[in-house]
């Protein structure tokens, strides 16, 4: 495993930002927020005099892939410019680590550093789920992937609390379930605190429907019903 930050960080304009806001939100629905370098869930770190240095290492070296979101606005420059530094460097070293999605009409060839032929994703004609979901398979591929992190994670825990080897499955699968809707609990909790602060309705709607959504699927964890829940891999006895 390596000593990356985050499994995913996405770089955006602000005129894409509802769309990447709710790629944000389906990722950290799996991997939680410490996982996801999204702006709005780091504001904090983002507080810093030294940004425009800050970004491009932090996008080349502490994420598993980076998430480009590849627009008009994009190329103009701003934080984009400082972000797509870093991103450039992977994609020339190591371009499984760097996924691209294509907005509107923009020619990709106009981004500095973008190779020729370099594959990419139409944003325009898909969902943000779908991307979400595409990202999810890219980081499954990846030789370090967020699920081989997360089993080594649970592993560690029944360790600790019974002892891995004799762990009975059952609890094991139960303790994840409770855990998986302990951060279903928090995001919910987050998209309220947001649908509140805003003055904007569209995107009070927008924070209030994600908040029931994420409310909704924490419930149906904690009974054990929900169909897509991130499986832990049995360990060979």
């Amino acid at each position: 495993m390596n000593n990356r930050r985050f499994f995913v960080a996405l770089s955006f304009s602000s005129a894409e930002r509802l769309y990447v806001r709710a790629v944000a939100n389906a990722l950290a629905l799996t991997y939680g927020y410490d996982h996801v370098f999204y702006d709005e869930f780091r504001v904090g770190e983002l507080e810093r005099s030294d940004l425009e240095g800050y970004l491009p290492t932090l996008y080349a070296e502490q994420c598993d892939l980076c998430v480009a979101f590849i627009s008009s606005a994009y190329c103009s420059g701003g934080w984009p410019g400082a972000e797509w530094q870093g991103i450039s460097e992977s994609l020339l070293t190591d371009p499984d680590r760097v996924l691209l999605v294509k907005m509107g009409d923009v020619r990709l060839d106009a981004v500095v550093g973008l190779p020729e032929g370099v594959t990419h994703v139409d944003g325009t004609t898909s969902q943000a789920e779908a991307v979400a979901s595409l990202v999810v398979s890219r980081l499954s591929q990846l030789n370090t992937s967020p699920v081989a992190h997360r089993a080594e994670v649970h592993e560690a825990l029944v360790e600790r609390q019974a002892g891995a080897d004799r762990a009975d499955p059952q609890e094991t699968q139960e303790r994840m379930l409770e855990e998986q809707a302990i951060l279903l609990d928090k995001l919910f909790q987050n998209l309220v605190a947001r649908s509140l602060d805003t003055t904007n309705p569209a995107l009070k709607a927008e924070f209030s429907r994600l908040a029931m959504q994420a409310q909704a699927q924490s419930r149906a964890t904690y009974l054990g019903v929900e169909q897509n829940t991130w499986q832990l891999p049995h360990r060979p006895r």
